[in-house]
């Protein structure tokens, strides 16, 4: 295995990247080396508009590959980018107001030898947009509420919402009592929609999948 990583600041330019590569062994008719290798690489920005308002623009890149011994000779890579702009404002001590969006593009190819024939198991792309934004605002001196939402774009489906919102009570400066709730979206991945294989197959038709959190303290 070896890898590399390099991080560097100046001002608010922000610029990072790693690599990392390894064998596996496993065993077909025979004993095979496995290899993984993964690359990744973010520059950012952060901005002071004002003394109350914070920016910060990230664009990352991740390629992500694997190759297999002679059987079954599997041979995939993926890219994966990320463009996000968030914002953090402070209209007050009492009122705080956090909002961005991001895009996000992924790629993927899997291919086999079947029989001393190269098949394609998988090709597939796909994009999306999210959009978010979150408020905190303290109702009284001990009394805080947060609520925010997140839409949800991704190809080959409809356009959804995800909420989340909570209250946060003080009663004396060591204890609080809290009650949040929260929902996750996650489409299916490229693989999950679009393999094709002699004993996987992805379903088109699959819906995204939310999951709803409730959390009492």
């Amino acid at each position: 295995a070896h890898g590399a990583f390099v991080d560097a600041k100046f001002k608010g330019l922000r610029l990072m990247a790693g690599h990392n590569q390894y064998k596996s062994a496993d065993f077909q008719f025979g004993a095979q080396a496995d290899i993984y290798a993964k690359s990744f690489a973010n520059a950012g920005y952060d901005l002071n508009i004002n003394d109350k308002w914070n920016s910060s623009l990230n664009f990352t890149y991740n390629y992500a590959t694997f190759k297999s011994g002679p059987f079954p000779g599997i041979k995939r890579y993926s890219d994966d980018v990320v463009a996000e702009w968030t914002n953090n404002v402070a209209f007050s001590e009492k009122f705080k107001l956090t909002f961005g969006g991001l895009y996000n593009y992924i790629k993927g190819k899997e291919t086999m030898n079947t029989m001393g024939e190269k098949s394609i198991i998988s090709d597939e792309s796909r994009g999306s947009i999210a959009i978010y934004t979150q408020a905190d605002l303290w109702l009284l001196k001990t009394l805080k509420v947060i609520g925010g939402f997140q839409l949800n774009k991704v190809d080959n489906y409809d356009l959804d919402l995800v909420p989340r919102g909570g209250v946060i009570w003080y009663p004396t400066k060591r204890v609080n009592i809290k009650a949040l709730y929260s929902q996750a979206y996650r489409a299916a991945s490229v693989d999950e929609f679009g393999m094709k294989s002699t004993m996987l197959n992805g379903n088109p038709n699959i819906k995204p999948e939310k999951v709803s959190t409730m959390d009492l303290g």
